[in-house]
């Protein structure tokens, strides 16, 4: 299998905080890979070590088997990019943003990029500081899938973009990404855009890599099972190390289930229980379930 990203061991060390720690990973060619996790989980900083705009405290990075960090900057040739705000100087013009982009690319495809832009309805002479946040994100992505990238890689991309946008926004970026066949990676908060368009996830926390799958994998491996076991032989489900963590309701218990889910159900089936039901979890249930297992506190907030 060809990798489009593939990560070692990687950590990254900001004034004495270990953003990243530990990360290996890889994204298959041709994939759109979500990534998500908590604001702080190191998501952004993730992101610059596979630009290799920064270096890693250790670890390596490698971009279709290239490393990132190459000074001739061969492998980046191929990886477009959209940043959460495309920060542009103020005097600026659409146009200016276009040149710098043609100036360091050598695949930019101009007629693309002047469709895309017609397509958005975006003005040349526009300043980019007059322009909307959504406008200022169709801007970066006409010219990011102008370069004819390899690898696509957005920061919060739908982050701020009111609902009619973002939909917009998304159902694009997946139509040519599809049409290119582009490897894909897109870090988010917003779980229903990430189930819409992704097939594999990553989830980070506290800068380590909790979770790196196939989304059809991950709804074989975990589930939502409900269940009433027979009187006298109601077992410890919570000690089944496959249990994330177990609700009662009465005689109702409710299993969260993180992975090998078939061995679980037979377990089950093998008791013979009154009623019992396995359901496929909603994403944003299983992130939360995951972030509760790892102690996730926001302010006074606790998951627990």
């Amino acid at each position: 299998m060809t990798w489009a990203v593939e990560t070692v061991e990687l950590s990254k060390e900001i004034e004495g905080v270990q953003a990243v720690r530990d990360v290996s990973l890889r994204i298959p060619a041709g994939a759109v890979y979500g990534l998500i996790g908590p604001n702080g989980a190191g998501k952004s900083t993730l992101i610059r070590l596979l630009l290799g705009v920064w270096r890693p405290t250790a670890g390596k990075v490698l971009l279709f088997g290239k490393p990132a960090v190459d000074p001739t900057g061969e492998a980046r040739q191929g990886v477009g990019f959209v940043p959460d705000i495309p920060v542009w100087p103020n005097n600026f013009r659409v146009d200016d943003v276009v040149r710098w982009h043609r100036m360091v690319y050598r695949e930019w495809d101009a007629k693309r990029a002047d469709a895309l832009l017609d397509l958005f309805g975006i003005r040349r002479k526009a300043l980019v500081a007059h322009l909307s946040k959504g406008q200022k994100m169709q801007v970066s992505l006409s010219c990011a899938l102008a370069t004819r990238p390899r690898l696509l890689i957005l920061d919060e991309p739908t982050n701020g973009l009111d609902p009619v946008v973002r939909r917009e926004f998304l159902q694009l970026l997946v139509r040519q990404v599809a049409e290119d066949e582009t490897t894909m990676l897109f870090s988010t908060h917003l779980l229903e855009d990430l189930q819409r368009v992704a097939d594999h996830i990553g989830v980070l926390f506290q800068g380590r890599l909790l979770l790196s799958t196939a989304l059809e994998d991950l709804w074989d491996e975990a589930k939502k099972v409900m269940v009433v076991f027979r009187p006298g032989a109601e077992p410890d489900v919570s000690a089944w190390p496959e249990v994330w963590r177990v609700q009662r309701e009465g005689r109702l218990h409710i299993l969260w289930i993180g992975k090998a889910a078939d061995r679980v159900l037979e377990r089950i089936r093998a008791l013979e229980p009154v009623y019992w039901e396995a359901v496929q979890p909603a994403l944003d249930d299983l992130f939360v379930e995951m972030m509760r297992r790892e102690g996730y506190t926001y302010g006074d907030l606790e998951l627990a």
